[in-house]
């Protein structure tokens, strides 16, 4: 489940209109235009409607996926809702669940306990958000009537009205959040108690829960319309927060009679007297709301800033930070040893010592990540995927090394360190020449949302503690002691408390860095606010770059603006949407860069062509914008190799006629703002309407087609499973209709041989799949050639008839034939 939105009142409004009329026009996209008028809302069947948001609105509604948003023209963009921005209109705008990571990186729950948790913890936020938005709505609705009021004395009742009825609904509210706290607390223990069997053991564990969770819910509702002007009081007088501990108090007191039959005063537990409320030592909760203010999540053990201490044992005392002494920490070692069992101090300059939880901020450009990648699967190779590398806490710095031991080559570790300053580029890093580290850093402490386990390295757990004792006997004999470590208090089986020194001796091993590294640029790429809509829509703009047509654009008659100036073909396919561990997903790949290199050479002879009149520089248009389809469509079919990839490409192939289509009414229909009422238009409508109908005709008979050739091809290869891959043929006729030249060259002889080719190679890598249980990837197979790069691979398969090699035809063939990966 996502986390909640940041998205303004207006905003949600938005997102509410943009999701009820894309559920009743059937899913069509909508279209905004800016004019100077204002924003408005264009639907294909021609319903519009004006709005008063801005196209930054919109962009804030795609940063958090809500919708799809992409330009196509000069003061228009195409987008739809989301899944994500439909399923939060349904829900709510309350997205996740309160303490959820928490209770995910909780190792002591069971997988049914956490299950409860979350749907007990979803119903109870979905009544509280539920309350919220409707009290809200409530006080937006109160206030804008205020301020439409003239007359000072009618508004200054208005006023005290709205105030009156704000305290009402803040009433209404904060018992529904008292109740999530309160049921909150109470779920965990019981998660607790029926995994483990026991709850006084993990105090410690259930107070940090609770805190968190109070502080979770305070900045909810205090970021909200109905506390935004009046907030919460502070932690220790809040009847939310109080409840909440009172509630963990009590849930400790009860086990412990329970786990201990009566051998321990519950009483004792939070520091209350028998018969009054249980609850926490002022110190303890003037840390904890600091800790909230600062929005520090909890953890174990408790670490303090030195100075943050200083600050708040003076502050007990009435005295200044300046005047805190030992003795003084030492009294508040007690009362903090007592809540959190052991704490540490950390001392002015130092960091806390589980850098796991340190948060980066990656930009969010899916065009940088994808360079990233492609730099570091360049050195994926044979050759360099021993390089590894080792961090070790104490002292914090990295080793490289070279497979299971040895040292890499200078040139090799450089190669890597300039390929990893490139990418903590993207972290927003500012260390210049060490920037490498912080790269491996993020390597290191990535980890899986869902099981919270690390994803690329393995960390080895280390600590070194020497009791204050230990210490003064280490100096007396003249022994050294180590640097850099943090004073810690523990509390002792006697009551009292001891003073030690940790150290933390925890290493971490990265091996495959370039590999690795490749996997966090394409994990990041994929959280880049780029929805597959997005990435999938074709851009068909010609740009700036040409001249010729795209220079004739800025002067056609009448002042006409370019049309089709905007983006480029980054990804023609999309996003690749198949996992790296498929088969696919490299055909995929394959596909994209072959069909963006023949579309340069269509884009290229459109810009350069020729025409004097509109209905010749339609044809010129169309042409182009067929040549594109029919050139994905064709490399997309590579892809296909059964049935679940075929259905895939039925919808694929389908939204891209859809897009194409939209996209070209959009260009055709829009008008230049600077043009005058009496200018001629440069397109006449008879000439629209024939293109709008001959463009419709042909994707509909160009995606039929190409829909019959996937269906072929999965039954090749399902036929290829019981016959021999050599005899295998794809017999693929001419594109019906008058389709664009090009459809006819890529249909000729060679690219049936091509098709060929590619399917024995598809049925060999599943042969040894089955065989084996291992999936083999074309790479794999021009290694084993003896080839550096893949180009003369790629040049056999699709039978390049400009560059014929015969020594590659012969080694490809004898792979085929004797199947070495079977042996």
């Amino acid at each position: 489940m996502r986390h909640a939105v940041n998205l303004t009142d207006q905003q949600k409004d938005l997102l509410r209109l943009l999701v009820a009329m894309h559920e009743s026009l059937g899913g069509r996209p909508f279209i905004l235009v800016r004019s100077p008028a204002g924003y408005g809302l264009v639907y294909v069947g021609g319903f519009s409607i004006s709005i008063k948001n801005d196209e930054f609105d919109f962009r804030d509604l795609r940063r958090e996926r809500c919708i799809s948003f992409v330009p196509i023209g000069t003061n228009q963009w195409n987008g739809k809702p989301t899944r994500d921005g439909i399923s939060m209109i349904i829900r709510g705008f309350h997205g996740r669940r309160l303490m959820r990571d928490f209770e995910t990186r909780c190792p002591l729950l069971s997988a049914a306990a956490r299950e409860r948790l979350q749907q007990a913890g979803d119903a109870r936020e979905a009544e509280l958000s539920y309350r919220i938005e409707m009290a809200a709505t409530i006080i937006r609705t109160r206030r804008e009537e205020v301020t439409q009021v003239q007359e000072e004395s009618t508004k200054k009742t208005a006023e005290s009205i709205l105030l009156r009825q704000t305290r009402i609904l803040r009433q209404r509210v904060l018992p529904a959040a008292e109740t999530v706290a309160i049921e909150g607390v109470r779920g965990f223990a019981a998660g607790l108690v029926a995994s483990q069997g026991r709850l006084a053991v993990h105090t410690v564990l259930l107070r940090n829960y609770t805190a968190g969770l109070a502080s979770a819910l305070r900045h909810w509702l205090n970021s909200s319309e109905v506390f935004r002007r009046d907030p919460l009081l502070p932690w220790q007088r809040d009847s939310l927060t109080q409840k909440a501990i009172q509630t963990c108090e009590d849930a400790l007191a009860e086990r412990t009679r329970v786990e201990s039959a009566g051998s321990h005063d519950p009483a004792d537990i939070g520091g209350a007297s028998p018969g009054e409320p249980k609850t926490w030592l002022p110190l303890v909760q003037e840390w904890e709301a600091l800790k909230s203010e600062r929005r520090t999540p909890p953890d174990e053990p408790e670490c303090i800033p030195e100075s943050d201490l200083s600050i708040l044992v003076a502050r007990q005392y009435g005295i200044t930070a300046e005047q805190v002494t030992d003795a003084h920490i030492e009294l508040a070692a007690v009362d903090l040893c007592r809540h959190y069992e052991l704490f540490r101090i950390i001392p002015v300059g130092g960091n806390c010592l589980t850098p796991e939880n340190q948060k980066v901020d990656p930009i969010q450009d899916a065009v940088f990540w994808r360079e990233r990648e492609g730099d570091f699967r360049e050195r994926d190779t044979e050759e360099d995927k021993v390089l590894g590398a080792t961090w070790f806490s104490s002292g914090e710095y990295w080793t490289f090394h070279k497979g299971a031991g040895g040292s890499p080559a200078a040139k090799l570790v450089d190669t890597f360190k300039s390929r990893a300053r490139e990418a903590a580029k993207g972290l927003g890093s500012r260390r210049l020449a060490d920037s490498w580290r912080e790269w491996l850093d993020l390597l290191r402490r990535t980890t899986d949302e869902d099981t919270g386990k690390f994803i690329y390295a393995k960390n080895c757990p280390g600590s070194c503690v020497i009791s204050e004792r230990e210490q003064l006997r280490m100096l007396a004999a003249g022994e050294v002691i180590p640097a850099g470590g943090v004073t810690e208090f523990i509390a002792t089986e006697d009551g009292g408390i001891e003073r030690r020194t940790y150290w933390d001796t925890r290493t971490a091993v990265i091996e495959n860095l370039f590999e690795n590294s490749a996997h966090l640029c394409r994990r990041l790429r994929s959280l880049a606010p780029r929805t597959v809509e997005d990435a999938g829509a074709p851009a068909l703009e010609v740009g700036d770059a040409g001249r010729s047509t795209a220079e004739a654009l800025g002067q056609a008659p009448g002042g006409q603006h370019k049309p089709l100036a905007g983006r480029t073909d980054e990804r023609p396919l999309g996003e690749d949407p198949f996992p790296s561990d498929f088969l696919a997903h490299d055909l995929f790949e394959e596909a994209t860069w072959k069909a963006k290199a023949k579309i340069a050479a269509f884009r290229l002879e459109f810009q350069r062509g020729t025409w004097t009149t509109g209905r010749e520089f339609l044809e010129l248009l169309l042409r182009y914008r067929k040549q594109w389809f029919t050139t994905c469509a064709h490399e997309a079919t590579l892809v296909v190799g059964n049935e679940g990839t075929a259905g895939w490409y039925e919808q694929w192939i389908d939204d891209q006629a859809d897009f194409i289509y939209a996209n070209t009414v959009s260009v055709l229909s829009k008008k230049d703002p600077s043009a005058s009422a009496t200018t001629e238009p440069f397109f006449s409508q008879e000439d629209i309407d024939h293109a709008e109908r001959h463009l419709k005709l042909e994707l509909m008979k160009m995606a039929t087609y190409y829909k019959g050739v996937a269906a072929s091809r999965v039954t090749e290869l399902l036929g290829l499973r019981h016959a021999n891959p050599a005899k295998l043929t794809v017999e693929e006729e001419s594109l019906p209709g008058s389709g664009p030249p090009v459809a006819q060259d890529e249909l000729a002889a060679e690219e049936r041989a091509g098709a060929s080719r590619r399917a024995q190679v598809d049925a060999y890598i599943e042969e040894v799949c089955k065989a084996t249980g291992k999936r083999i990837t074309r790479t794999d197979i021009w290694r084993f050639a003896r080839y550096k790069t893949r180009t003369e691979f790629e040049r056999w398969e699709r039978n390049d008839p400009n560059r014929p090699n015969q020594a590659a035809d012969e080694r490809f063939t004898k792979i085929l034939k004797e199947k070495p990966h079977l042996k």
